[in-house]
This record gives C-alpha cells, structure tokens and sequence, in this order.
C-alpha cells in the first residue's frame, strides 16, 4: 500500500489553486477518497482474515495514519455544488491511528465520520487488544532485568498464559468494553432514527464480543478436531483447549456471560436484518460455538449440575433470559452477575445449559447458517456443526 500510496494524508482541496474550478476540485477529492477508501478496504480485510483463518494480520494498527474515509453523505454527493456545500461544514477527520487513541483516552467519538469509519474502529480494538495480547504472552515481558545470573527455567514461565488472569491485559480489555459501549450508543442511536432497524454495524458490534472476549480459537480449534476426528469424543475433557474454555466459563465468568448475550443477539440480527454479508456465516459459526462451548461446560459437570439447580431455584424471578431477542439493559447486567443462577434460551433449543442444549443449539447454528447461501463458506461451517451434534448425540447415548 505504501508504493500506491493509498493511506497517505492529502491536501485539503479547497485549498488548492483558486483556478481550480469546483468540478475539478470535486473530481480530485474523489480521487484521493477513493484511494484512502481503498487502503482501508484492504486494511480491513487483512484483520478480517486474521480471526477468520486464525491467521496473523499482516498490516497493523500504524498503518492507518490516513484520514479515514468521510462520511456516507458526503461520499454519496451527486454534484460539484452538493458536495462543497457538504465538504464546507465537515470537520477534518482524524487518522484511525489517532481516532482510536481519542477513543481509548478521552472516550469519545471522533465526529464526521460513517458507517465504515465505525468498522475500522471496531477493528482498531482488535489489532490493539492483539498487541496487549502477543506483549503479554512473551516469556521475557514481566521478567525484571537483572545484572544476577538467574536460572532460565526457574525464572520464566513457558506453560500456557491465562490472559484474563493478567491485570494489565484484563484492564485494557475492560476498556475496550467501554469502546465498544460507546460506539453501540452510537449505533442504537442511529437505529432508532431508523425506527429501531438495525444496520450493519450493530452486527459487527455484537461480533466484536466475540473476538475479544471468548477463547474463540481454543473454541473453534476444539471443534474442528472433534468434527475431523482429531480428537476423539471420550477424550474431550482432557483436551488443552478445553481445558482453556472450562477455565473462562468458571473464572472468567461475567465476560463470558456477556459474550453469549452477544452471541444469542448476532444469531438475532442476522435473522432479521441480514444482508447476505461475506462477514454473516461467520459471525454466526462463531455465535454458534460460543453457545455450544459454554452451554456444554455446564451441562458437562455431573458434580455440580445439583448445584445450578438450587442455586436456579434460589434465586429470585427473572430467573432466566432469552439470549437471542433484545432485552433490556438491567435483565442484561443481571445475567452478566447472576448468570450461574439463571438459565440461558435460545428459540427451538431452550435452556443451552441443558442436557440436550448443545446439541439443539447446533442444529438451530446449521438452520441459520443454511439461509445465508451467498457464500460457499456456509457449507464447510454446517458440515462441521452436524457432525459436532452428531457426536453430542452419540455422546448423551453413552451417558444414558
């Protein structure tokens, strides 16, 4: 991108020679828009790839120091004059280098930007959270430089890192809950001026809990094993990965609780307001896991499933919630805290901590995913899910 020079700053053009006549002023901002447009096409599609394919990204967070793409409405504009009537009152917009750091420490949106500006941001997050992530899974990131000659094994730890358990990674992830906060306010907003239909952002903000807050490839890895018969089913329980989801459901308990009220929601918006987006099957595959991993480490522990139940029974009404219809903020925040007293739904499944609820959330995942037929990756996605529930059903057969 750098020898077509597709992010890079450019010149105001209203600022450009008084000759210049307003068409071709229009003509040449088009031009630069459609460059920086385009590198961010690219930029974005590079971090798509990265939590589709499990893949590292190959372009970072540095690289967006173009401004980023204007406004809908301005890029829209049909005329010369529309267009500089438009242009004359829009702010300069920020790089999302910059827009992402405005978000992060002041906690506010930049202004003139659109729909699009709003999912590079989302992505920004990402690509930070990576950073934080990577920084804090390097052996040598919290040993104290010392003139002493130390034992290499005694000093630094090479097993698995639990990131959550991590204090510097759990408070830039909370406060990457609070930018995804502040642009879903921004998203309900412009919801509701569309009489409560919900664009395309809203389901990349939904998925956005997904990757940053749920073991999605430990989850996706465990799955695909199973499905490919990697792994065999008598030995899920002793798998790392497993392992690794058991331990989120349990110790980092309200994260995950928050991430299946985001993952009943996107099977929801998809639904009801898909576009036969490239970004759907995967975005629902992914809900799908996340249903199915957590709804399974609970209905996968005989010793304490007696106390769910009184725990269940104990607790005051609501006393469950449905995952995949809107609901409102406070039964929200009460399943986020009270959720292991509270039974999760889903629409033709019902409680997914149920014993027969991964299995049914499966089937539900295959009946979404085979209505989103603009990409072939739909099928790979519904072969690995039926094979998944098939194993489940194999599975309660054995138990029976």
């Amino acid at each position: 991108m750098d020898r077509d020079k597709l992010l890079v700053s450019s010149q105001d053009p209203l600022m450009e020679s008084d000759e210049s006549s307003q068409e071709v002023l229009w003509i040449n901002w088009i031009q630069d828009e459609v460059r920086r447009r385009t590198g961010y096409c690219i930029w974005l599609l590079d971090c798509t790839i990265a939590y589709y394919f499990d893949d590292r990204p190959t372009l970072s967070l540095d690289d967006g120091q173009a401004p980023l793409p204007t406004h809908e409405s301005l890029w829209q504009a049909n005329t010369a004059e529309s267009w500089k009537q438009l242009w004359e009152n829009s702010p300069v917009n920020e790089s999302l280098y910059d827009a992402v750091h405005i978000l992060y420490i002041e906690k506010k949106l930049v202004t003139g930007i659109g729909e699009f500006g709003h999912i590079l941001l989302i992505h920004a997050l990402y690509h930070r959270m990576w950073e934080v992530g990577d920084y804090s899974r390097r052996p040598l990131s919290f040993w104290n430089p010392t003139a002493k000659n130390q034992s290499r094994e005694a000093t630094i730890h090479t097993g698995s890192v639990w990131l959550p358990g991590i204090p510097s990674y759990s408070k830039w992830r909370n406060s990457a809950c609070d930018c995804l906060d502040i642009l879903h306010w921004i998203a309900n907003s412009t919801g509701a001026k569309a009489a409560g239909f919900e664009h395309p952002t809203v389901l990349h903000l939904h998925a956005a809990r997904l990757i940053l807050f749920v073991p999605f490839r430990e989850i996706r890895s465990l799955a695909t094993s199973l499905a490919t018969g990697k792994l065999r089913w008598s030995k899920l329980h002793q798998s790392i990965e497993w392992q690794y989801i058991w331990r989120w459901t349990k110790h980092d308990q309200y994260k995950a609780r928050l991430s299946i009220i985001h993952a009943g929601t996107t099977l929801w918006h998809v639904r009801h307001y898909s576009t036969n987006a490239f970004y759907e099957p995967v975005a629902v595959f992914l809900a799908v896991l996340t249903l199915w991993a957590y709804g399974s480490c609970q209905s996968h522990a005989p010793n304490e499933s007696g106390t769910h139940i009184a725990q269940r029974e104990a607790l005051p009404e609501p006393s469950f919630v449905h995952l995949d219809r809107p609901c409102d903020d406070e039964l929200v925040q009460l399943f986020v805290q009270e959720g292991h007293a509270m039974r999760g739904n889903v629409t033709g499944v019902g409680d997914i901590s149920a014993r027969e609820g991964p299995k049914k959330i499966l089937k539900i995942g295959c009946e979404t995913l085979s209505s989103l037929t603009a990409w072939g990756i739909s099928k790979r996605f519904i072969a690995i899910l039926t094979r998944l529930a098939d194993l489940e059903h194999e599975g309660l057969l054995s138990r029976c």
